[in-house]
């Protein structure tokens, strides 16, 4: 398989990784221990985790339960709805707006003005 990818290879070949033996099994340990002790609940059968440091570099990385039952990797392949990718950015823009975390927002209605246009946001129950 690589050969289709790189070609022929006469000579040893080093793979550096910055994925780290221990964490790697923690991280796998984790997701069999949640799953074992939430799935029936939430009703889930598969979990992902990857473990990153503040520079990007992958420490840990698991893409399911079990590999041997299933070799679709969920930790990079899985479509997911952003969710709380955003809070960073929205808490960001909070703070620099003066707001703390003892903020207290009310959940009423609101209407803004941009230009000549009003636009009232609502959520799921129209609040």
């Amino acid at each position: 398989m690589l050969d289709d990818l790189i070609g022929q290879i006469d000579q040893n070949i080093v793979v550096e990784t910055s994925i780290d033996p221990k964490l790697q099994s923690v991280a796998e340990a984790s997701i069999i221990d949640e799953l074992a002790a939430k799935s029936v609940k939430f009703n889930v059968s598969q979990g992902a985790l990857v473990a990153m440091t503040p520079d990007g570099a992958v420490r840990a990385m698991v893409g399911g339960r079990n590999y041997a039952d299933s070799q679709y990797n969920r930790a990079v392949t899985a479509k997911r709805q952003p969710g709380s990718a955003f809070k960073p950015f929205v808490y960001l823009t909070a703070i620099e707006a003066g707001l703390t975390p003892e903020t207290i927002r009310q959940d009423a209605r609101s209407t803004s003005r941009a230009g000549s246009r009003r636009t009232t946001p609502m959520n799921i129950s129209a609040r």
